[in-house]
């Protein structure tokens, strides 16, 4: 079972260095696309927008949380309620060396696995295979917004430490949530009902959404409560905030610092747990 410790901070160095250059390999690769991040709280990567014949906004190139050291690229879209996937590369990054190797043969292995996979997707796309599985709506994709703006990036070598980062902030998640119903429970007399962030736009963060459940056990309409989450950009903040209107009144930020990495699993429970607490107590809930 994962443990949080100390190597949560390395690891969440080598995630945002093996994000930067897959953006880089993307561009090397596929030189006329265009593409946009995007992520929920079980996957995170890039979306094709638009290359050669693909259909418009629905390839993806991406780790899911339950399997981080498999890099994968799909068509996928979501029909009747249900995703759709259509595997069209998949690399074990383990298996293959890749953190063996230094960050220029790192980023050329990520170029050809992206060259290759788009080459296939391409076949794909014109195949009757293809015209078979795909629903007719979705042959030639969505013209739906997406945030295009990456920002700065670097490449640095990525650590066999990308596989952790995922599994921690699940545990991190795991002792939080206890806490939040006790706290709820002990000091309001509420259930809660929590559900982790699922929009396709939640590239910068993993979380929880809080909603207050009435006397009936019923989720009221409208915004959540609370926010809970983590931005990978600063991994060592857990942050929670309460939605107000279209104000978003931070709470100071609980500290996922080497004190805590460190602590034993019941002390990391409690802390989490006062950190509930105050942030309740801070909101005059």
């Amino acid at each position: 079972m994962i443990k949080i410790t100390p190597q949560y901070l390395p690891a969440m160095h080598a995630l945002n260095s093996f994000y930067d250059m897959l953006y880089d390999a993307l561009l090397t690769a596929m030189p006329e696309v265009t593409f946009s991040t995007s992520g929920a709280f079980v996957w995170r990567g890039y979306r094709i927008d638009s290359f050669k014949t693909l259909a418009i906004n629905q390839y993806y190139c991406l780790i899911s949380a339950e399997s981080p050291k498999s890099l994968v690229f799909k068509e996928s879209f979501q029909y009747r309620g249900k995703y759709r996937d259509f595997i069209k590369g998949e690399v074990d990054l383990l298996a293959k060396g890749f953190f063996e190797r230094n960050s220029v043969e790192q980023k050329e292995s990520l170029s050809n696995f992206i060259a290759k996979a788009a080459d296939i997707s391409l076949s794909w796309q014109d195949s009757e295979e293809r015209l078979k599985e795909v629903p007719q709506e979705f042959q030639s994709g969505k013209k739906n917004f997406r945030h295009k703006f990456k920002g700065k990036y670097t490449i640095n070598h990525v650590t066999e430490d990308l596989i952790y980062p995922f599994p921690a902030q699940d545990k991190i998640f795991q002792l939080l949530i206890p806490g939040i119903h006790k706290a709820c429970e002990k000091t309001l007399s509420k259930k809660v009902e929590l559900i982790p962030n699922a929009h396709w736009c939640n590239w910068d963060f993993r979380g929880y959404r809080m909603k207050f459940l009435d006397a009936n056990g019923k989720k009221p309409t409208g915004p959540s409560d609370f926010v809970w989450r983590i931005y990978h950009k600063e991994p060592t903040q857990l942050i929670c905030e309460r939605f107000i209107g279209k104000d978003y009144p931070t709470i100071p930020a609980f500290d996922l610092s080497l004190d805590f990495l460190s602590a034993s699993e019941p002390e990391q429970s409690e802390r989490l747990y006062q950190f509930v607490l105050k942030s309740l107590q801070a909101n005059k809930v």
